[in-house]
């Protein structure tokens, strides 16, 4: 019989269900969140002499991978795999911003590319957490997984092809 609502599982509970164990500690989650600094730290070393727009294709992919396996998770251990790509979407993405500016504007307007990339993404969140909100209200979630995921596809298409077209 199971537990009643926020108590502890008994023991046969915790041996039906393997996927509870990473739900039980809170450790898990800020173990996610710790690979996001390690490739914040290792970016550097990472790079070499590459230039950052390759690592922002990465980053891209990555985001879009990420969502896209979201639909297709059935309990909580795959959310939390999945969620594990986060240190390479996000984490490789902030790092490698910071340098792609740095690349393409240069010293005189360092400043103000990353107020723009600050701006960007505040505006991005905002809306993205508004209308991600308003569709969940609306459709549901798996509406919102799907429009997620294709706006992901569109993101990375963009990047990609910013990534590899040839100068004029």
């Amino acid at each position: 019989m199971p537990s009643l609502k926020g108590s502890k599982p008994s023991v046969e509970e915790k041996k039906s269900n393997r996927s509870f164990r990473l739900t039980e500690y809170p450790s898990f989650a800020l173990m996610l969140a710790g690979l996001t600094l390690v490739m914040l730290f290792l970016y550097t070393k990472i790079k070499g002499s590459r230039p950052s727009k390759y690592f922002l294709a990465i980053s891209g992919a990555a985001f879009f991978v990420k969502a896209a396996l979201f639909l297709f998770a059935t309990n909580i251990t795959m959310i939390y795999f999945i969620q594990s790509l986060q240190f390479l979407a996000f984490g490789l993405m902030a790092a490698s911003r910071v340098y792609y500016v740095d690349e393409t504007v240069g010293k005189e307007n360092e400043a103000t590319g990353q107020a723009y990339i600050t701006a960007t993404e505040t505006i991005g969140i905002v809306l993205g957490s508004s209308l991600g909100g308003a569709l969940m209200q609306t459709k549901g979630i798996e509406t919102l997984l799907w429009v997620g995921a294709a706006v992901c596809l569109v993101g990375m298409i963009f990047m990609l092809i910013s990534t590899f077209r040839k100068k004029m």
